[in-house]
């Protein structure tokens, strides 16, 4: 018997446009014979980094509006354009015993990571494209604290899942809820060493160090008191009740490191600069509005069972990054 099976129902297609643009300067500057310095500042700007524009829709903020606060809807006007994406860089490197085989050297630099469009692009896509994740057993008795719904046969087919939508029984489709007040994930990353030639062989001793903050992802956003996510809360109900799942900005994070390491000569001076990683968003499945698509797993000998599948929309379950904050 399936015991759970995944629905999407609506137009797989998003189409969006978000415009990037990144400016960056660097030089380097021979201080004196000993002093080398390698600085630069970058900016970049993306013109619909948190979907400016968007609306919540009216359903949603009345079935969700009790649940959390303002700040988690947005009449077009609350997610001004970010322009804060500056990012200096530093680099210094002094020849100690000028014959350029004791060298000390240090940096630092601000990076902002462009992957935050990639990560909102559920707040509308699945109001187009909506996701159920059904549960089933035998007698209908809930499934590890998840409401769940007697199995019939009926239900291996689209035609038997849209009946449960028709009346009214079905699980609420998934909402996604962005913090107005999210920023771009941006980390601070400085290092510090010495570096000594001994003809053949360098050795070389450093220190490094990363913080990062405003790192984002999708989590549980009805929780029980044990702080596990409650399956069987819903919302306040409207002619639409929903589930939901929303974000907010993540605790900073930490990471130090120091190391020792043996290499061939290296060329001294100053560390280079790192640009930002950009990445492209991920686009969305596409096939004909309307599309559905199912798939059931059988419980019995671990077996799963035959599977029809008209389309790939993202999983619902997927969290676009490391750090922790609410789902629903």
């Amino acid at each position: 018997m399936p015991f759970q099976a995944l629905y999407g129902v609506g137009n797989p297609d998003l189409s969006t446009n978000n415009q990037q643009i990144g400016l960056y300067l660097q030089d380097d500057w021979r201080i004196n014979p000993r002093l080398t310095a390698n600085i630069g500042l970058r900016w970049d700007f993306e013109t619909d980094m948190l979907n400016n524009d968007y609306v919540t829709p009216a359903e949603v903020v009345a079935g969700l509006g009790t649940t959390y606060p303002s700040n988690y809807f947005t009449d077009g006007t609350q997610r001004p354009i970010y322009y804060g994406a500056i990012q200096p860089r530093i680099g210094l490197s002094y020849d100690i015993t000028g014959d350029g085989k004791t060298v000390v050297f240090g940096g630092y630099g601000r990076y902002f990571d462009r992957t935050l469009y990639n990560d909102i692009l559920d707040e509308k896509y699945r109001l187009q494209y909506e996701i159920r994740t059904f549960w089933f057993s035998e007698d209908g008795s809930p499934q590890d604290g998840r409401p769940a719904i007697k199995w019939d046969p009926a239900y291996l087919t689209k035609e038997g899942l849209d009946s449960l939508i028709a009346q009214g029984i079905a699980p609420a489709p998934e909402v996604y809820l962005l913090n107005n007040d999210t920023r771009p994930p941006s980390s601070d990353q400085f290092s510090a060493g010495i570096r000594k030639s001994f003809d053949l062989l360098n050795v070389s001793l450093s220190y490094q160090g990363v913080y990062s903050k405003n790192q984002m992802t999708w989590t549980c956003g009805i929780k029980a008191a044990n702080g596990s996510c409650d399956w069987g809360a819903r919302p306040t109900r409207t002619s639409d009740s929903r589930s939901s799942r929303a974000a907010r900005r993540a605790g900073t994070t930490r990471r130090t490191s120091s190391s020792r390491s043996r290499s061939r000569p290296a060329r001294s001076g100053a560390p280079s600069s790192r640009t930002p990683m950009a990445t492209r968003s991920r686009p969305a499945t596409t096939s004909s509005a309307g599309e559905r698509s199912i798939r059931s797993t059988r419980t019995s000998s671990g077996a799963t069972s035959p599977s029809s599948t008209s389309s790939s929309p993202r999983a619902p379950w997927r969290c676009p990054s490391t750090s922790g904050s609410p789902r629903s």
